[in-house]
């Protein structure tokens, strides 16, 4: 029999010190006081944090965390259902990809239009941000696929295509929504969601 130990880590805010408050499955933290994040995997990472401001005249009253992401995109070896080469492409984008509990047609819907609006940056809100459960790590990999599906979507009929994302900057983007029944509306985008039980 082998003995196994524990880790405990405290959740602490690396920039005040005041406690972190969360869910029991978060894995990201925004400080209520402060607004500094960080990110638990063996310890608590500090990770840079930003704000999404709400559309004009969108009154936000929940936040919920996203990543967003400053990457390469790189898209080549396109290939069409005729078998013909297409010009693939190398950009610059800001990913967004929603961080929180959302089933998966939701989540796809709202990065899209998170991605595609990516919205005015500022400072990260003093209010609590919860429900951050999706690792950095599977938000690249949604994004990658994120980036192939707005290929598909291409009038062209795409075959095949190979896709890299290279981050430069990954950051907590705290995202503006409003309750409408059930529901959450972004402040962001307008796009409605499911909120998580």
């Amino acid at each position: 029999m082998s003995a196994t130990s524990l880790q405990l880590i405290a959740l602490d805010c690396h920039r005040c010190g005041s406690s972190l408050g969360g869910e029991p499955t978060d894995m990201i933290f925004v400080c209520d006081h402060c607004g500094a994040a960080a990110v638990l995997g063996d310890r608590l990472e500090p990770v840079e944090a930003v704000g999404l401001m709400p559309a004009p005249g969108r009154q936000a009253r929940i936040l919920k965390p996203a990543w967003l992401v400053e990457a390469r995109v790189v898209v080549e070896d396109r290939l069409t259902a005729e078998g013909r080469r297409t010009p693939g492409s190398d950009t610059v984008r800001s990913l967004v990809i929603p961080a929180f509990d959302l089933a998966l047609p939701d989540l796809w819907k709202l990065a899209l239009a998170l991605t595609g609006a990516a919205g005015v940056r500022g400072e990260t809100p003093r209010e609590p941000v919860r429900g951050g459960v999706m690792h950095l790590d599977d938000a690249l990999t949604f994004a990658r696929y994120l980036v192939i599906g707005e290929e598909i979507h291409r009038p062209d009929l795409l075959r095949s295509a190979r896709v890299t994302i290279e981050p430069r900057q990954s950051l907590v983007a705290a995202v503006p929504f409003e309750e409408v029944g059930s529901d959450l509306r972004c402040c962001v985008t307008g796009v409605r969601v499911r909120a998580s039980a």
